[in-house]
């Protein structure tokens, strides 16, 4: 059912990369989106291209956050995801054409290149609010009035929910690594 918070909504198709964190390789979402999504989700992330271009549609082009294509050790022209990459898979070699700046880490590639060439990749929308200023309050509506067993809701108030629950939980394992550590120091 429609929110009244639902401002523009755009089809996309995902397609996965990982990122060298601390903890390790992170997913991280390329979102496939038709021209006037990837402008519109930019703007409302307050991103800007930095480099190179904005990709073609129906083209195997990718453009990354700057901070993405430094962790990964990328530069223009090169390949983000490749058929025989286990971490970064598309269909075909996608390379990167532009670098985007902004507080958000991005990826952006074309809707209708991944349709084209990954039909199973699953649908999915990207819902904007109106005004821009109410996109937690839609984020929450969203969570609490999406059919669980139809459609899985991905918020940035979500990620933040999961990424402090991940933290704490090697916070406490730390903790009790350091806590033994302390232990035998003290008494040997």
């Amino acid at each position: 059912r429609a929110d009244p918070l639902a401002g523009r909504t755009f089809s996309a198709r995902p397609a996965m990369t990982m990122v060298r964190t601390v903890f390790g390789k992170m997913p991280t979402v390329v979102f496939a989106l038709p021209a006037e999504g990837r402008q519109a989700v930019m703007e409302a992330c307050g991103l800007t291209l930095s480099s190179g271009r904005m990709l073609m549609d129906g083209r195997p082009e990718v453009v990354l956050h700057e901070d993405i294509a430094r962790n990964k050790g990328l530069k223009l022209g090169d390949v983000v995801l490749d058929p025989n990459s286990e971490d970064s898979f598309a269909a075909e070699p996608m390379r990167l054409v532009g670098t985007m700046t902004g507080p958000v880490w991005l990826a952006l590639a074309s809707e209708s290149f991944i349709e084209a060439t990954m039909p199973v990749a699953p649908r999915g929308l990207v819902v904007l609010s109106h005004p821009r200023a109410a996109q937690t309050d839609l984020d929450a509506s969203l969570e609490r009035n999406v059919d669980k067993s139809r459609a899985r809701v991905w918020t940035y108030r979500q990620l933040v929910r999961d990424t402090r629950d991940a933290l704490s939980s090697l916070h406490l394992i730390m903790n009790i690594v350091i806590g033994i550590i302390v232990f035998a120091i003290a008494f040997l």
